[in-house]
């Protein structure tokens, strides 16, 4: 078989063993020393073999024994690796380390073969010179183990390099995994040749930090693989000196999947996953930068308003498929309403806003207003049905630095109710004139918002006394609005608001937290029995409120207190409309109790499987009971009712003796009302449970 030119050696079919016909121009070149010998004794080196034994011509080396640049200890063990690799019988790949002519010591890396040379068996070496990721090994080694460890052990990639020419002396596990570059395809080469910094001016930095502080830490950056692949990772890097010399100790966390999702998490807590429109938060956010510009140029902002007329008989007509499908249509129908610069957003259900910046006038908003009517003008396709849909606008729009952001979206959402009242009309421009008693009903809430963000709203107790010999066994917590002008405001006058506007919200959370917080004062200083348990109302709002199993947890958690402290008290009809989530509430392990009892409908079997605690009987029952036949009968049900399944019976609104007496006798323990205390500030209660009763 004749020579392959571009093979610098050939081969025979030998399936044991190799022929081998050396060309030396081709070999010169070489970046790895190749060296043949025949029982120890070199009968061939190549050019870079004389250069890692320190010896400038290659034919000094013929004939001379690989055991002299051997230590003596491992010439045993060669010999043994000889005879079993000329006889055919194996492949050695092995480190040594060898000593020079000069007397430096190296270590190299050899890949023993079997050959036939010159028609006899012999060894064919292949050696790579691995001194300095040698040293670098060893070098981690002397560190503390804790980084040696690390480096060998660490899924993540972590890789020593010179401080000056970025040049790679070693590389770990997962750095290979990382990058895709093979140890020895990487190391000995430099990070710039590898093109592994997306920006190599961040490798400057770092390197900038490190000289100056001996480390760095997380900084961001963006690194390539060998596939050209981008990956951003948090950065790692100390100062090592290995032989003298500055070296770099890098590692990387890849954080591409956690960028990516944090990406996508922010896309999604700011538009809405059906219609992909902005969501009410990113929409908030737009409209408050929207009338910042404004204010400084002197232009104006209008919002659009938009809640889709009979969407609800779409779902119970065709199903909820397709009323989602619907929306999407809508909103895409929407989109093609508005400029480019303008924002449409989707507010949950069947609500959408637009938001329109940078206007002369008010006739501006209402162009669009027209073009979104004359767009629902065409029916819509929906799964081969052809669906008329209206839609009812409000329209807001204020000179700039009049009104807040949270204003003009109620001042919309005021002229879209306007616009549902009154048939035909599609859209209404909210005016303050016209809108009297919207605009006071807003006013009302921004006091009771303010309210809030003032902390003036303050929570009294009312005591839960032993009816048997008015010891206090609990409180209820009572929310009061302490008004600069008005005084103590009772919670009638503001409740209502305060449920229809959402605000009972993070009232409620105020409340709960407050109470917690002293129950947790008076049972810790002993004023409070172990048992003290604290009633907190909820209504249906609060318990359809997502998180409020997180809120809750939170409360009795900052507070120290055990949840079975915590009774959550719901009326009748919340609790049938909230069956699953007063379920939810039960795991947490505080107290559900129904509260007036006896003014709504409640399935017994629900009661059951709720498994609430009490039934408190509602206090118009309670007034009239000791005078009422028909009363006291239905009072003795309701504790006939309890006892059957296996609860608590509690009363309020007590205001006479002959009341407390009966509810004594028909089994009846606790309760409250008048004829023990009104509700008191948080200290007049302590001062109580300390007497022992009130």
């Amino acid at each position: 078989m004749g020579k392959t030119p571009t093979d610098p050696l050939q081969h025979s079919a030998d399936r044991s063993s190799r022929s081998w016909s050396l060309d030396p121009d081709l070999l010169e070149d070489l970046p790895v020393g190749i060296a043949v010998h025949r029982d120890g004794i070199l009968l061939y080196a190549n050019p870079h073999t004389a250069r890692i034994v320190g010896v400038d011509d290659p034919g000094e080396l013929v004939g001379v024994s690989v055991l002299d640049f051997l230590e003596p200890e491992e010439h045993e063990e060669v010999r043994e690796e000889i005879r079993k690799v000329q006889g055919g019988e194996e492949v050695v790949v092995a480190s040594y380390s060898i000593r020079r002519r000069d007397g430096e010591p190296r270590r190299v890396e050899v890949t023993a073969l079997p050959m036939l040379y010159d028609g006899e068996r012999a060894v064919q070496l292949l050696i790579r010179d691995v001194t300095h990721q040698h040293r670098a090994r060893e070098a981690l080694r002397r560190s503390e183990r804790k980084w040696a460890d690390l480096f060998d052990l660490s899924p993540l990639a972590m890789w020593l390099t010179t401080v000056e020419d970025a040049r790679l002396l070693e590389v770990n596990d997962g750095w290979i995994s990382f990058f895709g570059w093979e140890r020895q395809e990487a190391v000995g080469r430099t990070e710039h040749e590898l093109e592994l910094w997306l920006f190599p001016e961040r490798r400057e930095e770092v390197v900038r930090r490190v000289r100056e502080t001996g480390t760095a830490r997380e900084v961001p950056v963006q690194l390539r693989t060998r596939g050209g692949k981008v990956r951003d990772a948090l950065f790692f890097a100390d100062l090592a000196e290995i032989d003298g010399q500055p070296c770099l100790l890098g590692l990387a966390h890849d954080v591409t999947e956690m960028r990516r999702f944090g990406r996508e998490l922010a896309r999604m807590a700011l538009h809405d996953s059906l219609t992909g429109l902005p969501n009410r938060n990113l929409f908030r956010d737009r409209l408050d930068h929207a009338l910042d510009r404004a204010e400084r140029g002197g232009h104006r902002v209008a919002i659009l308003f938009l809640d889709l007329d009979g969407f609800k008989a779409v779902n119970d007509t065709f199903g909820h498929p397709a009323g989602d499908l619907l929306l999407s249509a809508v909103a895409r129908r929407l989109r093609s309403c508005f400029r480019d610069e303008d924002t449409v957003a989707r507010f949950g259900g069947d609500e959408f806003a637009g938001l329109l910046d940078d206007l002369e006038s008010v006739d501006e908003a209402l162009v669009a207003a027209d073009r979104v009517v004359a767009a629902f003008e065409e029916p819509f396709e929906v799964r081969g049905h052809r669906i008329d849909v209206a839609a009812s606008i409000g329209i807001a729009c204020e000179l700039p630095g009049e009104v807040s952001g949270d204003d003009l979206l109620r001042y919309s959402d005021v002229a879209m109710y306007r616009a549902k009242e009154r048939p035909g009309t599609r859209y209404h421009v909210f005016t303050a004139g016209r809108d009297a008693l919207a605009a006071e009903r807003l006013r009302r809430e921004d006091e009771l918002r303010r309210a809030l963000e003032r902390d003036e709203l303050v929570v009294h107790y009312q005591p839960l006394v032993a009816l048997a010999d008015g010891s206090v066994v609990g409180a209820e917590a009572l929310v009061r609005w302490r008004h600069p002008e008005r005084g103590l405001v009772r919670p009638t006058h503001f409740l209502s608001l305060a449920e229809e506007t959402g605000l009972i919200v993070p009232i409620g959370e105020r409340v709960v937290q407050r109470a917690l917080a002293d129950a947790a004062s008076w049972i810790e200083s002993g004023a409070a029995p172990e048992d003290f348990r604290l009633a907190v109302n909820l209504s249906l709002r609060q318990i359809r409120q997502p998180d409020l199993p997180e809120v809750l947890a939170e409360a009795l958690d900052r507070s120290g207190m055990p949840p079975r402290v915590l009774q959550l008290e719901v009326d009748e009809s919340a609790i049938m409309q909230g069956l699953d989530r007063v379920e939810g509430l039960r795991e947490l392990g505080v107290g559900v109790v129904v509260d007036d009892f006896g003014t709504g409908y409640s399935s017994m079997e629900s009661l059951r499987h709720l498994r609430v605690e009490a039934l408190k009987i509602d206090p118009t029952f309670v007034a009239k009971a000791a005078d009422d036949p028909a009363d006291e009968a239905i009072v003795r049900a309701i504790a006939l009712v309890a006892e059957g399944l296996g609860l608590e019976v509690m009363a309020e609104g007590i205001e006479r003796e002959a009341q407390r007496s009966l509810l004594l006798e028909i089994g009846c323990p606790v309760g409250q009302g008048l004829l023990f205390s009104p509700a008191v500030p948080a200290d007049d209660l302590r001062d109580a449970l300390v007497r022992g009763s009130v």
